[in-house]
């Protein structure tokens, strides 16, 4: 006999297409155990040949891995439309411990290929188990295919919850307690967004054309190892950083081009407007005004121009395109060129005040010796 699987696109009224009233079916990311034959996944699988073969007596365990609820439940045979495969009695129970279960469905003469159980009375529990009791006349055995236990929003199946219909794993969308979770089945804050081990854990893009190339804001994790990269969050044209900012997880911001070499906390290759910056710097050159100061005379900082192209102290053209300039001690060394610059003209201004004094003297000298002839 041809085997072909059924797959119920509508439970029942007041349980409609799960994609469209936000529910969400936890068995299909179930830890499932059973003491039958599984084939090609078991009743939990979505594949047109999964299903679990049970014989009276036997059952399938269905972990949920924590305390949910769940409101309805529905199951198919292997058969499409064939009832023959389908359990005739069955039961299907709730359990916190996976040690004791209370029933939620007691079914004695099932005669419908696809059951759908709505409304269940049952608490938020974490383990689910569906056994058999007995096998259409005539058979030996039972087809268990596309087991589904489905939740929805508290008194309303659009009540604005969000569920992920591709199983309870660690890629689903979750609704607890008021928190939504994204990759991870217990959120503890109203957004929680988990990724795994070194890949894009989180990701925001826009794919549209219409202004630039793609965008992406990106979160990336990892353990840690030689990539400061890894911790960061990045933003992205296409799919390749070229230039625009990372912050990473040494507490460093990267605002640069793909080739240059993040070498500072923050590294930057663009222009940068600010209306004020302040730089904490130690080492100011206030010494220079000390009477210990030895200001070096202006026939050696002759020389030293002619030697060298630069005033003494500061850096060489060639030493600020190689190595770049500091904010902070580029002012100081200028505050003390400045600095010396006002010793220098102090000086000067003795020197021309002891002249002019000198000039005075002899003036008087000449107009006394002119007096007297």
């Amino acid at each position: 006999m041809k085997k072909t699987l059924f797959i119920a696109g509508v439970f029942a009224t007041g349980v409609a297409t799960a994609q469209n009233t936000n529910f969400y079916d936890y068995a299909a990311g179930a830890t499932v155990s059973t003491n039958g034959k599984n084939w090609s996944g078991g009743a939990s699988a979505r594949s047109h040949t999964s299903n679990t073969e049970l014989t009276t007596g036997q059952y399938i365990i269905f972990d949920l891995r924590t305390e949910v609820p769940v409101h309805s439940l529905s199951f198919g045979t292997f058969w499409s439309s064939d009832a023959r495969f389908i359990p005739l009695g069955y039961t299907v129970g709730y359990s916190s411990d996976g040690l004791s279960y209370t029933n939620a469905v007691v079914v004695t003469n099932n005669g419908d290929p696809n059951p759908v159980h709505n409304n269940l009375n049952a608490p938020a529990s974490r383990y689910w188990k569906l056994t058999v009791t007995a096998p259409q006349a005539g058979q030996t055995y039972t087809s268990i295919a596309n087991f589904r236990l489905v939740s929805h929003g508290v008194g309303s199946a659009t009540s604005g919850s969000f569920w992920d219909i591709g199983g309870f794993n660690s890629s689903s969308i979750h609704y607890i307690a008021g928190n939504v979770g994204i990759g991870t089945v217990l959120p503890d804050k109203m957004l929680h967004i988990a990724g795994k081990g070194t890949s894009f854990g989180q990701m925001i893009e826009n794919t549209g054309t219409s202004v630039s190339e793609t965008s992406r804001l990106s979160f990336k994790t990892a353990s840690g190892g030689s990539d400061n990269r890894a911790g960061a969050i990045e933003w992205y044209e296409a799919n390749t950083f070229k230039g625009d900012i990372r912050l990473l997880r040494n507490g460093g911001i990267e605002i640069r081009n793909q080739s240059d070499q993040p070498i500072f906390h923050l590294t930057n290759t663009g222009d940068i407007f600010s209306k004020k910056i302040k730089v904490t710097q130690t080492g100011w050159p206030d010494y220079v005004f000390s009477p210990s100061y030895q200001l070096p005379s202006l026939e050696e900082v002759k020389n030293f121009i002619a030697k060298n192209q630069h005033l003494p102290g500061v850096p060489s053209a060639a030493e600020v395109e190689e190595k770049g300039l500091d904010l902070g001690d580029s002012q100081a060394v200028l505050l003390k060129k400045i600095e010396e610059l006002t010793l220098y003209i102090i000086n000067q201004q003795e020197t021309l005040h002891r002249q002019q004094q000198q000039l005075d003297d002899l003036r008087k000298q000449l107009n006394a010796t002119t007096e007297k002839k």
